[in-house]
């Protein structure tokens, strides 16, 4: 009530005066006059009331609202107690009951999730005002400010409106402390109901995870149980007894007074008789018409022809299976007609029940043996349509195997369902063993070879995983056999596990294979972003091309595993979130210092670290963009020379670099530990000159790169040799006569070096220089030297071999020929010059032409 008349006198005064919101909230007038300055001040003390009172509705809605979330957050902890407690005590037994605990707490963790937002987004909002209120409240000590300094201007004749105005405004300035006082409450209350609900987001989420785990240790409520197989035994003796009971009550009953009764009582009436002779005469029709059936059919599959081999395949099983069928019908058709007055209720003596299903045992095992040989005969006559000759020993004891066990196991448990009315997990472990069974023999009646040798004629992949297979078959198949034990429904009961860690191998190889992917595409780009191909030979693009190139696959790296565990703890059900996330990136590793603010300690973390890198690349780039946009654009437009050009992008390089480490140091609070490093490094190298000169050198030959692992280099004729290795200390060489020199770092940064391979991927052999007599034809002898070259395949294409007409010497033509040959044959390349010299020789003999050799003309003078 008091909110609504305040609102509808602020109406009214702001309609009257002709005052806006934002004339309040920045406390200002468009003219100059008493009466403004109080009608400002009068609708802005009304404004602040009404803001206050709407504050302090917040404020309470909010403690409300914290009660209730404490009082739910209490209710949810006694549920998540309770749940603890039957996770712990085991007493959740099927997995219908974990399913519905865990949906359950997925709608708590949503309606959680979901008010942690709305209050967050409320918090903001208060954050928003608080900040707006405390603007206001300035604007207004500043309106206040200038009404005083226009007290003896505009108010001089008007004292007594001069001291209400004042008091108004003094009042506005309480009212609006009041404001700020309760927007911090409600901002202090609101965070409060944020670390509550994140609370209870977080045990949530713990349940849930718990919940989630037991869900796939949870077993099958179908699964037999220690104590049904420890009764296996027992049952079977009390089934056996059942049986002995069974058939003493029906020898009992059974006598021939009560046999002559029935006959004598079918006798009276005729009509049974008639029923009984009819319906023995359908069964005779019903067994000729279906022996009819039976060998069309038979007849019809064996003899049909399709196209697709599977269909075929089919039908020749089909008739063989008929043909069994058609030489045992009588008793067949017999023995169903019995089984139909079971079922049908037409015969209700349980101990002929049992007693059926257990003589019915002997007879399909000699039904059985019989097939086996009937369908090897007829497989033999039709030219081994099914299965060739040397697999007929396996097709026997497979097909005897496998008729054996299903006849004994399902007759046997009908029989013991008939005879048993105590209640048995037996005829649950007759089925579990039997579908167990199946797949057993399924896995065994294909043989190593054969699996091996379909697999492998899937190609490359398929050859890679049949050699594995033909390797380590048996403990695969045992590994097979184990899965299915501990997945069967009826057995193991651990499908759920078993299918969580089966999907999570897939997925877990699927995701490395996308990855590896992508990675060789993001290194490809890399490659061609940094280095260009020329014809056989590839070089940097631009200085530093390779330092980036390793900082690039570096980070791609990085960014690849950070993807791979995103991914990766989702499909194993495990998911880090972005706030488990920024939890670990604000780790504390290590205190750098105390803040002289706050006095609080400076904590690293990993995200400082990444920061500092960031800092550290950034240096790089920024160097390199510099180099190339603008200190390039300036020496193209000043003759600079190229040594002070060099110079110049060096030491800029440096600079920007140092620069970069220094800001990443100070942003991550590590300035003082870069300044202890800096002293003791200092001190260090004034003892110890030289092998730390080494060791910075080492980093300036890593860095500058004026060598690397596998470049050919000569400091002086005794330090000549291939780079073998480079370490903190020093350089390893290797001559051509495999002698090893170490030399020190900095005696590569302080002395000329040749090296052949620092701008190109190739080097030129030793000059080949020979002399042909004036009488061979020149131009033959240049396509013959091209045609050596062309042959010898550690000479390069490109670029292309030099060979000039060098001199006209004394005793003919002076011929050069200078080859190229990769940087990887550097050692080599005398050996390849040799190769090319015996090329020359070898096809200047095959035509005829004669290296020319000095001629000396001795003159003999003889004195008389």
């Amino acid at each position: 009530m008091q909110r609504d008349q305040l609102k509808r006198e602020l109406e009214f005064l702001s309609k009257r005066f002709a005052i806006t919101e934002r004339d309040v909230a920045a406390w200002s007038v468009s003219s100059k006059t008493p009466e403004a300055y109080s009608a400002l001040a009068e609708v802005g003390f009304k404004s602040a009331q009404i803001m206050l009172l709407d504050r302090r509705v917040e404020y309470l809605h909010a403690q409300i609202d914290l009660e209730d979330a404490t009082f739910k957050r209490q209710e949810i902890n006694f549920f998540i107690l309770s749940m603890w407690y039957q996770l712990t005590q085991r007493r959740l037994k099927t997995s219908d009951e974990v399913a519905q605990h865990v949906k359950r707490f997925k709608e708590l963790q949503a309606e959680a999730q979901r008010e942690l937002a709305l209050m967050q987004d409320k918090r903001n909002a208060a954050t928003n005002l608080l900040n707006l209120q405390n603007k206001e409240l300035t604007n207004l000590k500043n309106f206040t400010q200038e009404v005083v300094n226009e007290q003896e201007l505009l108010f001089k004749r008007y004292p007594t409106r001069f001291i209400a105005l004042a008091q108004r405004l003094s009042d506005a300035e309480r009212v609006m402390i009041e404001q700020i006082e309760s927007t911090s409450k409600l901002i202090e209350v609101d965070s409060n109901l944020i670390a509550t609900l994140d609370e209870t987001t977080k045990e949530l989420s713990f349940v849930l995870s718990e919940l989630e785990t037991k869900s796939i240790w949870q077993r099958s409520e179908y699964a037999i149980s220690w104590q049904g197989i420890r009764q296996v035994v027992p049952d079977i003796k009390l089934f056996m007894s059942d049986v002995q009971q069974l058939a003493h009550a029906a020898t009992t009953r059974l006598k021939w007074s009560s046999l002559g009764g029935v006959l004598k009582s079918a006798v009276q009436r005729p009509f049974m008789i008639i029923v009984f002779i009819l319906t023995i005469f359908c069964l005779i029709i019903l067994y000729a018409l279906a022996r009819r059936l039976v060998r069309a059919l038979r007849g019809w599959f064996l003899s049909s022809s399709p196209i697709a081999r599977l269909v075929l395949y089919a039908n020749r099983i089909a008739g063989m299976a008929l043909f069994c069928i058609e030489k045992h019908f009588f008793s067949l058709f017999i023995w169903s007609v019995i089984f139909c007055l079971f079922s049908f209720g037409f015969i209700n003596d349980l101990f002929a029940r049992v007693l059926f299903y257990l003589v019915s045992i002997p007879y399909f095992l000699y039904v059985a043996t019989n097939s086996k040989l009937l369908i090897i005969g007829m497989n033999r006559n039709l030219n081994y349509p099914l299965f060739s000759k040397n697999f007929e020993h396996r097709f026997s004891i497979v097909f005897l195997v496998f008729s054996y066990v299903t006849i004994i196991t399902l007759l046997f448990r009908e029989a013991f369902i008939a005879a048993t009315i105590h209640k048995s997990e037996f005829p649950t472990i007759l089925l579990a063993t039997y579908s167990l069974f199946l797949r057993i023999m399924i896995i065994f009646s294909i043989g190593r070879d054969e699996v091996v040798t379909f697999i492998s004629r899937q190609g490359g992949f398929g050859n890679w995983i049949a050699k594995y297979i033909g390797a380590y078959y048996y403990l695969l198949l045992a590994g097979i056999i184990a899965i299915m034990i501990v997945s069967d429904p009826y057995v193991g009961g651990y499908g759920n596990l078993i299918s969580y860690a089966v999907w999570g191998i897939i997925g877990t190889l699927i995701l490395m294979k996308l990855l590896m992917i992508a990675n060789m595409y993001a290194k490809r780009f890399l490659a061609t972003a940094y280095f260009a191909t020329d014809e056989e030979t590839m070089h940097e693009r631009f200085a530093y091309a390779k330092t980036l190139y390793g900082i690039s696959v570096i980070s791609l790296f990085i960014v690849m595993l950070f993807i791979a565990i995103m991914i990766g703890t989702r499909i194993w059900m495990l998911p880090i979130t972005w706030n488990d996330l920024g939890q670990i990136m604000n780790f504390q590793l290590f205190d750098t210092g105390v803040d002289k603010t706050t006095g609080q300690l400076i904590w690293f973390t990993p995200l400082k670290l990444v920061v500092v890198l960031s800092f550290i690349i950034g240096g790089f780039i920024i160097s390199l963009l510099i180099n190339r946009f603008v200190l390039r654009l300036i020496f193209d437009l000043l003759p600079v020379d190229s040594g002070v050009q060099n110079t110049v992008t060096s030491i800029l390089r440096y600079l920007i670099i140092v620069i970069a480490i220094y800001l990443g140091f100070q942003w991550g609070g590590l300035g003082t530990l870069l300044l202890a490093i800096g002293v003791v490094i200092g001190s260090i190298g004034y003892i110890v000159k030289e092998p730390i000169g080494d060791f910075i050198s080492y980093f300036i030959i890593l860095v500058q790169r004026p060598i690397q692992v596998g470049d050919y280099i000569m400091i002086d004729t005794e330090h000549e040799g291939l780079v073998r290795k480079i370490t903190p200390r020093s350089i390893i060489l290797r001559r051509r006569d495999s002698y090893t020199i170490i030399v020190p770092n900095s005696m590569i940064l302080t002395r000329p070096i040749n090296n052949w391979n620092y701008a190109r991927n190739f080097v030129a052999f030793d000059d080949v220089d020979f002399t042909v007599p004036y009488e061979t034809d020149p131009v033959l002898v240049k396509t013959l030297i091209v045609r050596v070259l062309e042959h010898n395949p550690d000479v390069l294409k490109s670029p292309r071999p030099v060979i000039r007409l060098n001199d006209f010497g004394e005793n003919g033509f002076l011929f050069k020929v200078r080859g190229f040959v990769s940087d990887v044959n550097i050692l080599r390349k005398w050996d390849i010059a040799s190769d090319v010299r015996f090329g020359l020789i070898k096809i200047f003999r095959e035509h005829h032409i004669k290296i020319a050799v000095p001629t000396r003309v001795i003159v003999t003078k003889n004195e008389q």
